[in-house]
């Protein structure tokens, strides 16, 4: 089930979208200005809770979404953690031969804490992106006056997004079908036919996209059905009161612990 359609079916779509908006970049500036791994961690659980207990979202969705963006900063951390020298030192080395692999407490602290925080972010993010469809993001940047440009492009590539996974999706089938992926040969040589298709694919759909938006005049301006909600007082509140928690974390991490 795509993301799309995971934010039309949340309890949260009833939530007025600018608040909920206004709540991912408030908490975004405020995670990535102080670099606070207490506010990150709390962040992430409320987040957690926000999207899968008030939202609906399934559990094993959510991990699913997850998956990647860990593999990713998996990945980057390594190469933070680990670094060569001449010497054996820090708190982990290991003998190459010609050089030492080690690890230095502050590069450890550093790049788990770099986790933290990014998994932090993605977590906000993914907050707004399963309870508020995108119609209703547009809506939120034209009421804060960003350029139509740039809605226009955002509303191209997410609609691209999700017509290259649903064509990556349909070769993934038929090579299955046809008995695909059988061995790690035929895997690196089956996948690289599914880029190559997707791509060549892709170039094909936004040509003939592009024709079908000059066929209909179109004048650089989607018209979107944005779906507005009142705000709720209880809304506010909940708002407020998150962010003075999140300010008495951040003078506790910061000026008492």
């Amino acid at each position: 089930m795509s993301m799309d359609i995971l934010a039309y079916k949340s309890k949260l779509r009833n939530v007025n979208s600018m608040i909920k908006f206004i709540y991912t970049i408030v908490n975004l500036v405020l995670l990535l200005s102080t670099r606070s791994i207490g506010i990150a961690i709390f962040l992430f659980i409320i987040n957690g809770i926000l999207t899968i207990y008030f939202g609906g979202i399934p559990l094993f969705v959510y991990y699913k979404y997850f998956k990647a963006p860990v593999i990713f900063l998996i990945l980057s951390i390594i190469g933070i953690i680990f670094n060569f020298s001449k010497i054996p030192k820090g708190i982990f080395s290991l003998n190459l031969g010609f050089t030492y692999l080690i690890i230095n407490e502050r590069d450890l602290t550093y790049g788990i804490s770099l986790f933290i925080i990014a998994l932090s972010c993605v977590s906000i993010l993914y907050f707004l992106s399963f309870s508020t469809p995108m119609p209703n993001i547009i809506g939120c940047l034209r009421k804060l006056h960003m350029p139509e440009l740039i809605n226009t492009l955002m509303i191209l590539i997410y609609r691209y997004i999700f017509l290259l996974m649903d064509e990556s999706s349909s070769i993934r089938i038929a090579q299955n079908a046809r008995l695909g992926y059988n061995g790690f040969k035929n895997s690196i040589r089956d996948f690289s036919r599914l880029v190559a298709a997707v791509f060549i694919g892709s170039l094909s759909k936004s040509n003939k996209i592009f024709d079908s938006m000059q066929a209909r005049a179109f004048d650089n301006k989607f018209q979107v059905i944005e779906l507005t909600s009142p705000v709720k007082v209880a809304h506010l509140i909940f708002f407020i009161i998150l962010e003075l928690l999140l300010l008495c974390i951040f003078i506790l991490e910061r000026f008492v612990i």
